[in-house]
This record gives structure tokens, C-alpha cells and sequence, in this order.
């Protein structure tokens, strides 16, 4: 089900003045074609990359003076919004918040109706959001390298879940297994959620998970939280150590949701874009709003966020491959 909500225009500010030429480009596109910015977020109400694309999008409209609507379109995991991407105009009018399985896995694991590289221009980096590896309260391992020597000692038999065969989760597992020198069992679920409820529950034994879908049970003894899969501590929890601070190196896992844009959108909206949300995100006051949902800024020009995708789509091909996973 789509949902629309309507960002009140506001007149260009001080703020927007002081970034020079910010607005200039931007709402010029908007002015001439006399429609709003719309966003088309390829994932469903109240997420968390939901809840950071409407609050970017707020700011992006102060600082712009322009009207910014936000549509959801999560059908198919993200696909049907990225596949809207080909065909829209590039006048700057239309936007597209996606996360990054929509382009550097699914692609990987099936037929899509678009090319992650020549049908998606890069805008700018949104939000990530830090993970962490929890195990049920009754698992015998405190630290990441006990649980790593519970699972050597149970070869195929500790159980995790994921979001689904093929989702984030499932690759990230798949490729700290490899790295740990691992073999744990998955059992999908149709979301990630279902999976830490059962974790709680006891019925499976682990998983990475966003750290604001998962705090309310740690936070109740319900699950462990034994070491987070990003580059650096949380904020959020900086007691709890890194995947590759606690024994393995080079390990680094982060769900993240990007803004594109259709190909052949003028360079000048998207250099222009790409500073407002750079702006946004890099607010005091919001930092510390998203710190206590676990949700993080990261200051990527366009070429920065082209490599990543680069980069992570290798990786996730590598393990696809290498697994032989597949949707059946």
C-alpha cells in the first residue's frame, strides 16, 4: 500500500542562503515544472529508513524552500520502486529512497527491471543502521569469541535468522561465517522482526539485527548482545566491541538506505542535492535524535557512494556465489 505524506512548503531561509548556490538549481527545477520533489521510498511506513528519509526530507525542504512529498512503494523487498527509477523524469522532480540490498543484492539473486549502474545516479548517502550479533539469553557465550568457540564445538547446529533467504542478514551471516571459519544453520523468516521474537523465545539461537529493532529486548534481558558488525562502537551501546575488534578482523556488515535520481538528472541538482542532505545530516540536533533510534549519518559526496556500491556488490556476489544461495 502506498502512503503520501505532504511536506508543507517552506520560503527559502537564511540557512538555504548561506549554502550560495544551493537552492538556485533545485528550485528552479521545482518552480519551472511547478510539482514538488517527490521521494519514493522502496520501503514500508515506520522503518527506520522511513523514519530518516521523511526527517532528511523535512530539512531538505527548509533549506530549499521547496515541497517535498514522500511516497512508499515497498512492494517486492524495494524492487518495484527501483525498477519506477527508469522511467522517471530527470528533471530533479523525482527522487528515490533505497536501501542497499535493493542494489547490491537482489540484483545478484534474480531478474530485475533495472540496472543498479546505469538506471540509479547516486545523490547522497541517507542513514545507516548499526547491527548487532544477539543470542538468546540462554546461549552459553558472553563475548564474540566464546560464541565463536560454542559454534566450532557444534558444527551446523547452532541455528540464526534472517529477514529471508537472500536478505541482508542472510549475506551478512553468510559472510561472517566464512570469516570466522564458521557453520551455523539459517532458518529464514519473512522478516527480521519474527526472527528476533523467536530468538527471545528461544527457538533459534542468534542473528544480526539492527540495534533499534532489537534494543527493546536487550534492554529487557530477553537477548545478548555480544559485539556490533559496523566499523566502530555505537554510540547507542558503546560497551558492546566490534566483529572485528573481538576476533575478527576485516569484518564489517551495515544496512544503509540511499537517495538516487533517474539517469541524465542535470549534474548541478544533483551536486546541489547531495550538499543539502550532507547539511541535514550532519546537524547536531539530529545526530543525537537518530543516535537514540540507532540510526547514523555519513558525509559521501555522489563518487564516494558509486564505490561503495561497487565495492559491496562485489562482496555480495562473491558470497552468493560462493554459497550457492538462491530464491526459490
Amino acid at each position: 500500500m502506498r502512503r503520501r505524506n505532504v511536506l508543507i512548503h517552506i520560503p527559502v531561509s537564511a540557512a538555504a542562503l548561506s549554502l550560495g548556490g544551493l537552492t538556485s538549481s533545485v528550485h528552479a527545477q521545482q518552480s519551472s515544472s511547478g510539482k514538488p520533489v517527490l521521494i519514493t521510498l522502496g520501503l514500508q511506513a515506520g522503518t527506520g529508513s522511513d523514519i530518516a528519509t521523511r526527517t532528511v526530507a523535512e530539512r531538505i525542504a527548509t533549506l530549499l524552500g521547496i515541497t517535498v512529498v514522500i511516497e512508499n512503494l515497498p512492494g517486492a523487498g524495494g524492487l518495484l520502486a527501483a525498477a519506477k527509477v527508469a522511467t522517471s523524469p530527470a528533471d530533479g522532480n523525482a527522487l528515490f529512497a533505497l536501501s542497499n540490498g535493493t542494489l547490491t543484492v537482489a540484483p545478484n539473486l534474480q531478474k530485475v527491471q533495472y540496472d543498479p549502474f546505469k538506471d540509479l545516479v547516486p545523490v547522497a548517502y541517507i542513514s545507516g543502521f548499526p547491527s548487532v550479533l544477539i543470542v538468546n539469553k540462554d546461549f552459553p557465550a558472553k563475548t564474540l569469541r566464546e560464541f565463536i568457540a560454542v559454534v566450532k564445538q557444534r558444527p551446523g547446529k547452532v541455528t540464526y535468522g534472517s529477514g529471508g533467504v537472500g536478505s541482508v542478514q542472510h549475506l551478512a551471516t553468510e559472510s561472517f561465517k566464512a570469516s570466522a571459519g564458521i557453520d551455523m544453520l539459517h532458518v529464514p523468516y519473512k522478516g527480521s522482526l519474527q526472527a528476533t521474537v523467536d530468538i527471545a523465545g528461544g527457538q533459534i539461537d542468534c542473528m544480526f539485527n539492527g540495534i533499534s529493532t532489537v534494543l527493546p529486548y536487550i534492554q529487557s534481558g530477553q537477548v545478548r548482545a555480544i559485539a556490533t558488525s559496523g566499523d566502530t562502537r555505537m554510540a547507542l551501546n558503546p560497551d558492546i566491541p566490534t566483529v572485528a575488534e573481538s576476533g575478527v578482523p576485516g569484518f564489517s556488515y551495515e544496512p544503509w538506505t540511499g537517495l538516487y535520481a533517474p539517469p541524465n538528472t542535470p549534474p548541478a541538482v544533483i551536486a546541489r542535492l547531495n550538499e543539502a542532505v550532507r547539511k541535514a545530516t550532519a546537524s547536531p540536533e539530529l545526530k543525537l535524535r537518530w543516535a537514540a533510534l540507532g540510526i547514523v549519518g555519513k558525509d559521501m559526496t555522489p563518487d564516494q557512494m558509486a564505490r561503495l556500491i561497487r565495492a559491496e556488490d562485489g562482496v555480495n556476489k562473491k558470497v552468493i556465489a560462493d554459497k550457492g544461495i538462491k530464491i526459490d
